[in-house]
């Protein structure tokens, strides 16, 4: 019997030594893989993975460390019903513990941001016919080319907006691209014009050395400008000669700048739709003392013009340019498969093009890590606006607006993510599968996108911080040939507007 003991208590001794050998040859193999991408070994796979990711980023650095993952992200969704019901689970999944080995880059961004506001009383066949309030929230990424620098990006418009709705989310009329090119000379090169931004060729020619100018000294420059007499109207590009007077220096945002004050004349250039385009606009321009770049612009304006048919339009009223210019870097942390699982975020409280305060109401914050890795509620992208939450298993009730018992918790998750964007705008869009009802689709998505919205205020994200609009089946991930497939077109998706 003691023998028999004896030869149990060695086969016991010799197991655990065998299960102990078998954890630290893992361990030691995961340690291996971290010290040879810190070495740089996997430098040449993380530069191609990172520039199918941002193809127009500049990526930079790349190291590797091994992540712990709860949970199992693969999920099955149901197919939802046909009319863009987003249907499907969140997944079932195990708590099995799982090692993924993840890849950091450094994204960097060079951002124009611009907002625009109009603000006119509007007489037609000189009677009043109210006010019009416009906004665009313009977003630019810039690239420096040995011609000259790009601009690609999204104007964001809001038409219907009023001074008491300012803090409130916006529903948007329309988000429109954007891409041209400022030649050396100053020039601009148009390959989409939706006519945005307003002003035209206006930064260079302020470019002057203003602390050896004589206050009261002037010049007068060409530029263009963009003008919309009506909001369905298409815009017009028009040539302007301006006279520019250097008023000293001023104060904007409690930071020094130089004060510059302008006029200039809206005149008829042949447009195909109009017989005359007269008016006047008186311009004020603020730029920062140390980079020189244009901060804030007011117009007042007084313009009118006649269409071929006699009818005429005249606007009397202001017009607000605020710039704010961002240069950052991000770091995005991914699987070996490119999905994204976190981001660093710089400290953004002094990211001007200079290091200098943001201007033309710009907001920051400390930097802070976000991890994505745990949720099953969306997936992350990167785009040139910014980092993109798709939203793709969230259940609503068929046809409706409303969603269904239970997907509260997941609000609760996005919530909590995107409140890690302290200052950030956020676009919401809503997406239905093609059932051939295109109106239809388009409503439902925006009462979907504006659902999500109202849920994520009452979270207490701040209203104005949101846009939002539907899209319908025009922006389709998958085709629309199976319900599965259909299943994936119905979705939310929101977007981190850098």
């Amino acid at each position: 019997m003691k023998k028999i003991c004896l030869i149990f208590l060695v086969i016991c001794i010799l197991a655990c030594k065998s299960n102990s050998a078998q954890k630290t040859e893992t361990i030691s193999a995961t340690h291996s893989a971290t010290h040879s991408a810190d070495d740089g070994s996997s430098l040449h796979s993380t530069e191609q993975e990172n520039s199918q990711a941002s193809p127009h980023n500049d990526n930079t650095g790349s190291n590797t460390s091994p992540e712990k993952k709860t949970g199992n992200s693969a999920g099955t969704g149901g197919s939802g019903d046909s009319n863009g019901n987003s249907g499907g689970d969140s997944g079932t999944g195990t708590n099995t513990e799982i090692i993924t080995e993840t890849q950091s880059a450094v994204v960097h961004s060079d951002l124009v941001r611009i907002k625009e506001r109009s603000d006119y009383r509007t007489y037609i066949n000189g009677k009043y016919s109210g006010l019009t309030y416009r906004e665009a929230e313009t977003y630019l990424q810039q690239k420096k080319l040995s011609s000259g620098t790009a601009f690609s990006g999204k104007a964001f418009v809001v038409q219907d907006t009023r001074r008491n709705l300012v803090s409130q989310a916006k529903r948007l009329d329309e988000a429109v691209d954007i891409s041209y090119i400022k030649k050396r000379d100053g020039s601009e090169v148009f390959s989409i014009d939706p006519g945005f931004p307003l002003l035209r060729s206006f930064f260079d020619t302020l470019a002057l050395d203003y602390e050896t100018i004589p206050i009261g000294s002037w010049w007068e420059t060409a530029s263009k400008v963009s003008v919309l007499p009506l909001k369905e109207s298409k815009p017009i590009i028009l040539p302007v000669l301006i006279r520019y007077e250097y008023a000293g220096l001023a104060s904007y945002l409690e930071n020094p700048v130089y004060k510059v004050v302008g006029k200039y004349a809206l005149r008829y250039n042949g447009e195909p739709e109009f017989t005359a385009i007269s008016g006047t606009r008186d311009i004020e321009v603020y730029l920062d003392r140390n980079t020189k770049n244009i901060v804030f612009v007011r117009e007042k304006t007084l313009e009118q013009f006649t269409y071929k048919d006699g009818k005429t339009v005249k606007n009397d009223g202001t017009l607000l340019h605020f710039y704010e210019y961002r240069g950052f870097d991000k770091t995005l942390i991914t699987t070996t498969d490119n999905s994204i699982v976190g981001i660093h975020m710089p400290d953004t409280a002094n990211n001007g093009s200079d290091g200098s305060e943001n201007q033309g109401g710009g907001t920051g914050g400390g930097a802070h890590t976000v991890d994505f890795s745990n949720s099953d509620t969306y997936t992350v992208e990167n785009t040139d606006l910014g980092l993109q939450l798709r939203l793709q298993n969230l259940r609503f009730v068929a046809d409706q607006a409303i969603l269904l018992p239970g997907e509260e918790q997941k609000l609760d998750e996005i919530a909590s993510i995107l409140e890690r964007f302290s200052g950030k705008m956020f676009f919401v869009e809503g997406h239905t599968a093609a059932t051939g009802r295109p109106n239809d689709e388009k409503l439902l998505s925006e009462q979907r996108a504006q659902h999500i919205v109202a849920e994520l205020v009452k979270r207490n994200l701040p209203a104005q911080n949101f846009l939002y609009s539907g899209a319908g089946a025009t922006k389709p991930i998958a085709d629309n040939a199976t319900d599965s497939d259909k299943a994936k077109n119905r979705r939310v998706e929101i977007t981190i507007l850098d």
